[in-house]
């Protein structure tokens, strides 16, 4: 620090050259100022709040003070495992991260997918609790020297490019996956390409749709706010939230119930009074009763309030201008509408 307030830049230098910098990645994310605004509980962080963090940061750039080089795993993996990765996960993962002990790679271009991500045939089957994994990835910087991958793999090819995703999770010490060099012009290897032969990945490690599922329901609903505010009349919102969100609701609780194992096909007792139910949901708890009573009862989102079907007339009729579906009673009066029974 002397040195750096002196603006001695030789003795910097001399100094940094006899820095253990394995040594010093370790304490420095292990005193939480790798990561300063991760939750602190995880050994990562410091809990610290964006404002609060960007004056630790300021402090360390001014003395620069030596980083790890784990950018990717610190810029996009660990914020991805904190806000949809299960309390196992964060407590595996996070801390060695922080620390640069292990590091993160990112496995997304194919040599037929570049700038259209989209267009990617990795393939991820699901076969019971895990996905196996098969194809290629290319330009994957520090694959050779990571531990973790973040994976997008196609998990459905039957339906549009863009939505057939899955985000993993990969050891890429696992067996079944190979990474080879590539050499640029100048003789250096920064890139890799890796290939997936038969690649089993738990299925713990699935995480990203849910996330950005959220995220789009979330936006609609701002945008539906943002137009009453204005004041214009109330539009399709309300049918495409009813819609997204009746499904999603159903994915997220079977991932909750995938991830408790075993555990989830549990279900002790029978139903509940409409008063005892009510001080359930008020109790907060966190076992897996209410994970499973959380699945059961989600069975319910695609046929409450209009059923999903329905919702797809709406928007197809109403803001597609799509022709309503062929109905020989729709001009008939009431009393000749044939009915059952």
């Amino acid at each position: 620090m002397e040195a750096v307030d002196a603006g001695d830049h030789e003795k910097v230098s001399a100094l940094r050259g006899q820095l253990d910098y394995a040594d010093w990645c370790t304490r420095l994310g292990e005193a939480g100022y790798a990561t300063p605004t991760w939750p602190a509980e995880y050994g990562a962080g410091l809990s610290l709040t964006p404002g609060q963090a960007k004056t630790v940061n300021d402090v360390l750039n001014h003395y620069r003070v030596p980083r790890p080089f784990n950018i990717i795993g610190i810029g996009m993996g660990g914020p991805t495992i904190i806000t949809w990765g299960t309390e196992e996960m964060k407590q595996r993962l996070l801390r060695p991260l922080a620390a640069n002990q292990e590091i993160w790679c990112q496995l997304f271009s194919e040599p037929g997918a570049g700038s259209d991500v989209a267009g990617l045939s990795t393939r991820a089957v699901r076969d019971g609790d895990e996905w196996i994994v098969n194809g290629q990835k290319v330009w994957t910087s520090l694959a050779h020297r990571s531990k973790w991958g973040m994976l997008v793999a196609r998990s459905n090819p039957d339906v549009p490019k863009h939505k057939g995703l899955t985000y993993f999770v990969v050891d890429m010490e696992a067996p079944g996956v190979t990474i080879r060099p590539l050499v640029q012009i100048t003789g250096d290897a920064e890139f890799n390409e890796v290939f997936f032969d038969n690649v089993r990945i738990p299925d713990a490690m699935r995480l990203a749709q849910v996330y950005i599922e959220s995220r789009l329901i979330r936006l609609n609903n701002q945008r539906a706010a943002d137009r009453r505010k204005s004041g214009a009349e109330a539009g399709p919102e309300g049918s495409i939230t009813k819609l997204q969100q009746a499904e999603f609701n159903q994915r997220l609780q079977e991932l909750a119930v995938d991830l408790e194992g075993v555990r989830g096909i549990a279900w002790e007792g029978g139903g509940l009074q409409r008063d005892d139910l009510q001080t359930f949901l008020a109790s907060d708890r966190g076992d897996h009763t209410s994970i499973v009573r959380g699945f059961l009862r989600a069975q319910a989102n695609t046929i409450e309030g209009g059923t999903s079907d329905i919702m797809r007339n709406i928007l197809g009729e109403r803001v597609l201008g799509l022709p309503k579906e062929p109905d020989a009673s729709r001009e008939l009066p009431w009393k000749d509408v044939p009915r059952s029974g």
